[in-house]
C-alpha cells in the first residue's frame, strides 16, 4: 500500500518515523506535534485512519528520499493506492 501526495511539484510518500513513538504518524488538522499524533505500526492501519478522518494528515518524505529524518506533515491531496482520499 502506498500513501502519497504531490506537494509543490514534489512527489512524497508516507514514511516511518523513528524515535520515542515509532510508526506512521497521523496528525490532527494544523498540528504537527508528535505528542498529538495517532501512531500506527502499519501503513494499512494509517491509511484506514486517514480515510475515516479526512482532515488529518500524515508525515511524508520526498521520493527519492531526502536526508533521513526530514519529513513534513501533509494534509491535502493525499492519495491512497492511486485513489484520492
Amino acid at each position: 500500500m502506498i500513501v502519497s501526495a504531490v506537494v509543490n511539484g514534489s512527489y512524497r510518500e508516507a514514511c516511518w518515523v523513528a524515535g520515542s513513538r515509532p510508526g506512521f504518524h497521523c496528525l490532527p488538522p494544523s498540528n504537527n506535534k508528535v505528542e498529538d499524533a495517532q501512531v500506527f505500526s502499519t501503513i494499512e492501519a494509517a491509511a484506514d485512519f486517514l480515510s475515516q478522518n479526512r482532515s488529518w494528515g500524515i508525515r511524508m518524505r520526498s521520493v527519492p528520499n531526502i536526508p533521513r529524518g526530514t519529513s513534513n506533515a501533509i494534509y491535502r491531496n493525499i492519495v491512497i493506492d492511486g485513489k484520492p482520499r
